[in-house]
């Protein structure tokens, strides 16, 4: 992905990727229309870098990431169920696209794919 010049490599299978949030369908739906409008493809934010620890990964995304609570997935995880995985809009930012016309069911099964919510301070 290249935006302003610059460009962001995509994350490989064994990246770990962080949400930040709980994951309610509520706030899941709104994050998709965001992208929707600012992409002009409904999906989700995460972060990821190759080779880049959690805790590594949470410091350099720093205020980009203001939610107490995460939940991880890796990339090839969802990927391997139907998920593209895409470098976009900044560094160490990845986007989860879900079909234009997701439903509930494919947002809940997208959210089965990330283990439970942890404080960012047990990371």
């Amino acid at each position: 992905m290249i935006e302003d010049g610059h460009s962001f490599p995509s994350i490989s299978d064994g990246t770990i990727v962080v949400r930040g949030g709980e994951m309610k369908l509520k706030e899941l739906r709104r994050s998709a229309e965001k992208a929707r409008r600012e992409l002009k493809r409904p999906g989700l934010s995460v972060f990821g870098a190759d080779g880049m620890s959690v805790p590594t990964l949470l410091a350099a995304v720093g205020d980009r990431l203001p939610h107490p609570v995460v939940r991880l997935s890796t990339a090839g995880a969802l990927r391997s169920n139907g998920f593209e995985v895409v470098a976009t809009q900044a560094e160490y930012h990845q986007s989860i696209w879900v079909s234009p016309y997701y439903t509930d069911d494919e947002l809940e099964r997208l959210t089965s794919l990330f283990g439970p919510p942890i404080s960012r301070r047990d990371v």
